[in-house]
């Protein structure tokens, strides 16, 4: 049941990312759910997002930089 709660948590955290923000989490492994003591799971790494609707396969490049910007000293996390 814990794991299915988890589950749950990790795929609001990414719809919330997809349709509130518009953005494509890029990256979404174990190593990037955190588990607090409190037993929620956080989503972390969010080091290559991207904007939705950017493409990334042509040779086209946005005129500026489609990711989040974050100095490296904690992980990002997205909490719902």
């Amino acid at each position: 049941m814990e794991v299915r709660y988890g589950l749950l948590q990790v795929a609001e955290a990414l719809f919330y990312l997809h349709t509130t923000e518009r953005l494509l989490h890029l990256n979404v492994c174990p190593q990037n759910v955190i588990v607090t003591k409190r037993g929620m799971w956080k989503l972390s790494g969010l080091c290559f997002t991207q904007i939705i609707g950017v493409d990334v396969q042509s040779n086209v490049r946005p005129t500026h930089d489609t990711r989040i910007k974050s100095d490296g000293r904690i992980p990002i996390v997205i909490e719902i």
